[in-house]
């Protein structure tokens, strides 16, 4: 005699399965949704290339009324990198100063932009994310190397952006006089390299 149980077991299967796709699978199951990541880059203009440098540059980033949960850094890699670049998030402190944030995240040689992204970026996964405070200033900065891979110059390169944060100016510090530290460069939507980010939408804390 075949068991009553096992003749419903795939008939609630599937009831459960339509009333999923109808109300929602994150209803049925309880799932939290999961964020998605965005890059805070949309497009840019690439200035004056540059191999005369060794130090960090960047942009520094307003960030706006909402916290943001950075998740990932990148930098431009229109060819295969020559040489080991890190990115990081520098939080700025008076006179120059800055404390990291977080570790830094390292591509390695032969690094080239990743396939899905338009603007020729690369990205490496912060561990763990960072999360940005609401109004407030913070750098976004690769470390360059003098006669190393090309980075472009902040006078004529630019980004565009999304709105949950505005690119005040480019940024440097000079390796071989650190004495003045972290010093803007330019004004808005100037950076050097260009750098990015990506970040969780909807931002979470």
């Amino acid at each position: 005699m075949t068991d009553p149980y096992l003749l419903l077991t795939p008939v609630l299967a599937l009831a459960v399965l339509a009333l999923a796709r109808f109300v929602g699978c994150h209803w049925v199951f309880h799932l939290e949704p999961v964020p998605d990541e965005v890059p805070f880059v949309e497009s840019r203009v690439l200035g004056a290339p540059r191999t005369n440098f060794d130090g960090w540059v960047g942009m520094v980033i307003h960030v706006g009324a909402k916290p943001l949960r950075v998740t990932q850094l990148g930098r431009i890699m229109l060819t295969a990198s020559t040489a080991e670049h890190q990115v990081k998030l520098v939080e700025p402190a008076g006179m120059g100063g800055g404390a990291d944030l977080g570790m830094p995240v390292t591509f390695p040689i032969g690094t080239t932009s990743d396939s899905d992204s338009t603007q020729g970026f690369a990205y490496a996964t912060l561990q763990p994310a960072v999360v940005l405070k609401a109004n407030t200033d913070y750098y976004v900065v690769s470390h360059e190397a003098a006669m190393g891979d090309v980075f472009h110059d902040f006078e004529t390169t630019t980004v565009t952006t999304t709105e949950v944060a505005e690119v005040t100016s480019g940024v440097f510090y000079d390796d071989d006089m650190p004495g003045p530290g972290y010093q803007p460069a330019g004004g808005s939507k100037n950076t050097y390299g260009p750098v990015d980010f990506k970040y969780e939408e909807p931002a979470t804390e």
